[in-house]
């Protein structure tokens, strides 16, 4: 889930956009940490952006759309990838940990992709193999 806080002069707080990883696609606003007035409710409502290239469009002249990164863990990593029946998660762990950040990040947020490019009756890589061979710069 790719997430985006827009934040603004115009007004206290921020609203925070998530995007589905998949397809880019807006799965939902929090406007909770922001105290909005009817008229500023309907502009954030009356311009969402469809996906997250979009988001430029509602930002006008003041506002500020930061990405917000979260830490991926290598559990999550390792719940995602799913294969521990096959996987070795030590092997699989030491690989993980010699990544750089930004890397954990792509190859985290590649993993659906990955397992949509895989065709029938292929099994998927080893989760060593998948990190080793950095299928997400391909």
């Amino acid at each position: 889930m790719k997430k985006f806080e827009l934040t603004s002069p115009a007004f206290e707080g921020s609203v925070i956009y998530s995007f589905d990883d998949a397809t880019d696609r807006l799965v939902s606003v929090d406007m909770s940490s922001v105290p909005f007035s009817e008229e500023m409710w309907k502009c954030i409502w009356s311009n969402l952006p469809a996906t997250s290239k979009a988001l430029g469009k509602v930002t006008g002249r003041t506002g500020v759309i930061t990405e917000l990164v979260e830490a991926i863990t290598f559990d999550m990593f390792w719940k995602r990838y799913d294969d521990k029946a096959r996987s070795s998660k030590l092997k699989t762990q030491r690989a993980w940990d010699k990544m750089p950040e930004r890397e954990r990040v792509k190859a985290y947020n590649y993993v659906p992709k990955y397992f949509q490019s895989i065709p029938p009756g292929v099994c998927k890589k080893y989760a060593t193999t998948y990190l080793s061979d950095q299928l997400w710069n391909n």
